[in-house]
């Protein structure tokens, strides 16, 4: 396996496994993404493999938007409750209070 130690031959290395698993590849050269391993309770693979053919994405690009839809829901559940609490206790919610917070904050 001593040819694995050349980048074009990793890159050719990880096509042909994704291909043989069916999956959509995303191959850079760059490739500067945090890696983070995790283990899925039995049966979540399968759930996470239908989602994501059903969506037309990668396993881990399916992973990546449920986590990002959860942290958006977070925010957006962490504003509407800033706007409960005003109207509670009488008053207006601010503009920057009604507002949804821009990207990445």
């Amino acid at each position: 396996m001593l040819a694995l130690n050349c980048a074009a031959h990793k890159t050719k290395a990880r096509l042909e496994i994704a291909m043989l698993n069916n999956e959509a590849v995303n191959i850079r050269e760059d490739d500067k993404d945090e890696k983070f391993v995790i283990r899925l309770p039995t049966g979540m693979r399968g759930r996470v493999r239908g989602a994501a053919k059903a969506n037309h994405r990668s396993m881990n690009s399916e992973i990546i938007s449920r986590i990002e839809a959860t942290l958006r829901h977070e925010q957006e559940i962490a504003r509407l409750t800033a706007v409960i609490d005003v109207l509670l206790k009488g008053g207006t919610p601010t503009s920057n209070v009604i507002q949804l917070p821009e990207a990445g904050q």
